[in-house]
């Protein structure tokens, strides 16, 4: 890309410009693109794909971050996440048949979370 190209492709372009982000930005813009936009289109394009990332972040609700995830204001060491046990039960219980159940039992599955984890610093 030539120089005039990439300065109005940045001068277009809102999101963080930090090296990181920008490589990450631009590898989900198809050879294709790059070729055939301007620098100011490009930049637009850019900006859609930084929206689509941040809007999909905030949905999620969470973020890892420096090993540690953040989920609804709260920090969690991701070596904590690692140290969760998972206990399941899986167990039939009997029930009274239906038109919508014609079964007599069903199987229920059950898990139980225990963490176990502390941290000093």
């Amino acid at each position: 890309m030539n120089a005039l190209k990439s300065k109005n492709m940045m001068a277009a372009y809102k999101g963080f410009k930090g090296d990181r982000t920008l490589e990450s930005v631009m590898s989900f813009i198809p050879d294709v693109l790059m070729e055939r936009l301007t620098g100011r289109e490009l930049g637009e394009v850019m900006n859609a794909v930084n929206t689509a990332f941040h809007s999909g972040k905030a949905a999620a609700g969470a973020e890892v971050v420096d090993d540690c995830l953040w989920i609804e204001e709260r920090l969690v060491p991701l070596q904590a996440i690692k140290n969760i046990k998972i206990e399941k039960e899986t167990k039939t219980v009997d029930r009274e048949p239906s038109s919508f159940f014609p079964q007599t039992s069903s199987s229920i599955t059950k898990y139980t979370y225990t963490l176990d984890y502390t941290e000093e610093f």
